[in-house]
């Protein structure tokens, strides 16, 4: 799985910044991002840098502070050009018509979805607080647009204040390393392990997404999930050995230090 990333554009803590706190180096270049999904199978470009896209969208986004048909664009620039995803949009109208780019573009398989809170837009992610619109891409061509509850994939509704972020980078790591430890909140795990699960499913390695779920729940609480993340903040490391010394000080502060393996 490789994630194309930035840091926060309409938020405080963006996918690179919280990957950032946690140990995993964001300013690398292609070929370390590479040789991260060889050693683990997980790795992260990062779209705002210069050894990522050195013509230039990386001054593009390191600009714009709002949101705009460009975070879609950017997000399918990927430079390993995947052809299955799970697409977060942020407004719902964008659902099909992104489905129907994806496509066009090489996209065999994939979801994309906007998740709501009660009837109202809400988030560029299957949902928890409400339903979520999806559109699905098949390999034979076929797109097929409906929406989704939270029940149907075996998943309870949440609150927002069950899930709101805190705005800080750095709380958030401290959360985002409990929860792949087993010690995230019901509500938080539950909204990651639907999203993870939908991945399972695009990826031919769940049956369905309910299926996807219970997968994601499993890779949770058997520890592998963090596991992986040990084996992450090493294969994408910088070479001063910095980003895995505070993974190894954030892990030791909140009582982890027994499960790294970095």
């Amino acid at each position: 799985m490789v994630r194309h990333g930035a840091r926060g554009l309409t938020s405080t803590c963006g996918t690179v910044d919280l990957l950032e706190a946690v140990g995993v180096d964001v300013e690398c270049d292609v070929a370390t991002v590479a040789r991260s999904v060889r050693e683990c199978g997980v790795g992260l470009f990062n779209g705002m840098s210069a050894e990522v896209h050195p013509r230039g969208l990386f001054r593009i986004l390191a600009r714009i502070r709002f949101g705009s048909v460009l975070n879609v664009a950017a997000s399918l620039a990927s430079p390993c050009r995947p052809t299955r995803a799970v697409r977060g949009v942020h407004v719902p109208e964008a659902v099909e018509p992104v489905a129907r780019v994806m496509r066009a573009i090489g996209y065999r398989r994939a979801m994309v979805v906007h998740g709501l809170e009660g009837g109202a837009p809400a988030m560029d992610e299957l949902s928890t607080l409400g339903e979520t619109r999806v559109c699905e891409i098949w390999p034979d061509g076929r797109t097929e647009a409906y929406t989704l509850a939270p029940e149907d994939a075996g998943v309870g509704r949440a609150g927002y204040a069950d899930i709101a972020t805190t705005g800080d980078p750095d709380q958030e790591a401290d959360r985002f390393l409990r929860l792949l430890a087993g010690a995230g909140t019901a509500a938080c795990t539950e909204i990651v392990c639907l999203n993870a699960g939908a991945i399972l499913y695009v990826a031919g390695r769940s049956a369905d997404l309910a299926a996807g779920v219970r997968h994601s729940r499993e890779l949770v609480q058997s520890g592998a999930a963090f596991a992986t993340l040990c084996r992450w903040v090493r294969a994408q490391a910088d070479l001063q050995g910095r980003g895995a010394e505070r993974f190894r000080q954030r892990a030791a502060r909140l009582g982890l230090a027994d499960r790294v393996g970095v």
